[in-house]
């Protein structure tokens, strides 16, 4: 009778504390939905990081891609769906993932909120680069705006709005942001692998104008869209071709003149 007393009450003591645990969101783990990880598989297939299939199941591509994207975002690169990475990428987390304590990390995660965002999205439609609305939420077309404004910055092509770009852009950083130093990757500009010096870019104006300048030409009959898509690059070397250029079907500095076409400050230094 003593022993069956004793072991129930050690039993109601691990149940109690058990209970008490999870109600401090001390045991509980952070498990993704699986709309989140298809959400972030096309968030980064729009990115380019990605080309697996998107079904919310993870795979070795998916997690190397979650890797990539946590390097270059000051996150532990460690290939899972965690807290931090989800609301880094803007992804919104269900009730139940709101009351779980993320993991002690030792590093502080830069965070920008929506008003942030959208005056970005201002900005960058003001200069031509973005022509979505200022909703305060990461899109493929806001990512790609981004990336334009960085590589013109000379700041690191991450595509996401960092303290640097933030600083670059001249909005106003919260007090919690202030206290996260840059980080002095962001402000290098990417470089390829294997490559001694920045890589010349045509930007999607540019590109634009391009596209209608052999249009008036009747060399592309394609729509100015400001993508360098195969019947584009067609065009540029038939035009290259008859211009005694390199036939290389890209817009390299050297096309780019002979057309016309007026250099940033930048690509005027390469």
């Amino acid at each position: 009778m003593f022993k069956t007393l004793t072991t129930l009450t050690l039993t109601l003591l691990l149940l109690t504390a058990t209970i008490c645990a999870q109600s401090n969101g001390e045991s509980k783990a952070f498990r993704p939905a699986k709309s989140q990880v298809t959400a972030a598989q096309q968030q980064l297939k729009e990115g380019g990081r990605y080309s697996g299939p998107v079904d919310g199941r993870y795979n070795d591509d998916f997690r190397a891609a979650l890797k990539a994207f946590q390097s270059e975002n000051g996150l532990e690169a460690n290939g899972k769906l965690d807290q931090e990475t989800l609301e880094k990428m803007s992804i919104d987390l269900t009730d139940s993932q709101k009351g779980i304590k993320p993991a002690k990390s030792g590093r502080r995660v830069f965070r920008v909120n929506k008003t942030q965002i959208a005056e970005a999205q201002s900005i960058l439609s003001g200069s031509g680069k973005f022509s979505g609305e200022a909703s305060g939420r990461y899109s493929k077309e806001l990512r790609a705006a981004i990336r334009e404004y960085q590589s013109e910055a000379g700041i690191r092509r991450t595509g996401s709005l960092n303290r640097a770009t933030l600083e670059k852009m001249g909005i106003e950083l919260t007090e919690a942001q202030s206290a996260i130093p840059v980080d002095p990757k962001d402000l290098e500009a990417s470089k390829p692998r294997g490559s001694r010096g920045p890589v010349f870019r045509a930007l999607k104006g540019q590109i634009t104008e391009v596209q209608q300048m052999l249009s008036r030409k009747g060399l592309y009959s394609g729509e100015a869209t400001g993508k360098l898509n195969p019947e584009t690059r067609a065009a540029i070397k038939q035009w290259q071709s008859t211009n005694d250029i390199k036939t290389t079907g890209t817009l390299n500095k050297e096309t780019l003149v002979a057309m016309g076409i007026e250099l940033t400050d930048r690509q005027k230094q390469m």
